[in-house]
């Protein structure tokens, strides 16, 4: 897989690819909305479909959660400035990560 798939930049889209709305009318987009998985979904969508993470042998979340946090980690390395962008203003990318994690009932 490439690097840059990872990051899980966003790219062009005609239609959103989420079964909700995604942030309230005014709010800036969390990671999960704004950026896209390997698959072509937004991260949120993605994640719905997973289902439950799933922790391998040695206690790290892998799958489709874990390629969200390690995106998150990696938009954080490679943004210097992603803590002045107001969408992260409340809590960085790999916290909205695992704020997603706990609206979903995972937590």
């Amino acid at each position: 897989r490439a690097f840059t798939d990872l990051l899980g930049l966003p790219q062009a889209q005609t239609q959103p690819q989420t079964l909700d709305d995604g942030p309230a009318l005014g709010q800036a987009p969390k990671f999960v909305y704004a950026h896209n998985a390997e698959s072509g979904l937004v991260w949120a969508e993605h994640l719905r479909r997973a289902g439950r993470p799933e922790l391998d042998a040695a206690g790290f979340v892998h799958g489709a959660w874990g390629e969200a946090i390690t995106a998150a980690c990696l938009f954080e390395a490679n943004t210097p400035h992603w803590a002045s962008l107001p969408e992260y203003q409340d809590d960085g990318p790999a916290g909205q990560v695992l704020d997603f994690l706990q609206e979903c009932g995972h937590g």
